[in-house]
C-alpha cells in the first residue's frame, strides 16, 4: 500500500497465485477510489472493458 501511495499503481506488486477474492478487493479499492465505481457489483464484460 505504501508503494501504491508513493509511487502509483504502476510499481504495485500483484501475486497472481493468492485468492481471487484478494484481487476483487484490491480491484474494489482501485476502482472506488479512482472512479467510484464497485467493482465487484460489475458483470464480466463491465469488468474486462474497466481494466483494459
Amino acid at each position: 500500500m505504501r508503494r501504491v501511495r508513493c509511487f502509483g499503481i504502476n510499481l504495485a506488486r500483484l501475486d497472481i497465485r493468492q485468492e481471487a477474492d484478494r484481487h476483487e478487493k484490491l480491484l474494489n479499492e482501485i476502482f472506488k477510489k479512482k472512479k467510484n465505481i464497485k467493482y465487484s457489483f460489475l458483470n464480466e464484460i463491465e469488468k474486462s472493458k474497466i481494466i483494459k
